[in-house]
């Protein structure tokens, strides 16, 4: 993980609360990090690079495989 952190382009989010709530609000499957990573993307205008397809087809969220 450490030589993809030093990469330019990549940088490291934190866990906020707003992340926590939209996570919470989302109408997606359970899963705990799914739903971290898709709010923040979310709240960031980030583009999530994933094979999940369940992600892939929620539409509010833009992703890249």
């Amino acid at each position: 993980m450490d030589c993809a952190l030093d990469e330019p382009t990549v940088e490291v989010l934190p866990l906020t609360p707003a992340v926590a709530a939209l996570g919470s609000d989302l109408e997606i499957h359970g899963e705990p990090g799914d739903r971290i990573i898709t709010a923040t993307a979310l709240l960031e205008g980030a583009v999530p690079v994933t094979k999940d397809e369940r992600l892939r087809r929620y539409g509010p969220l833009k992703t890249v495989w």
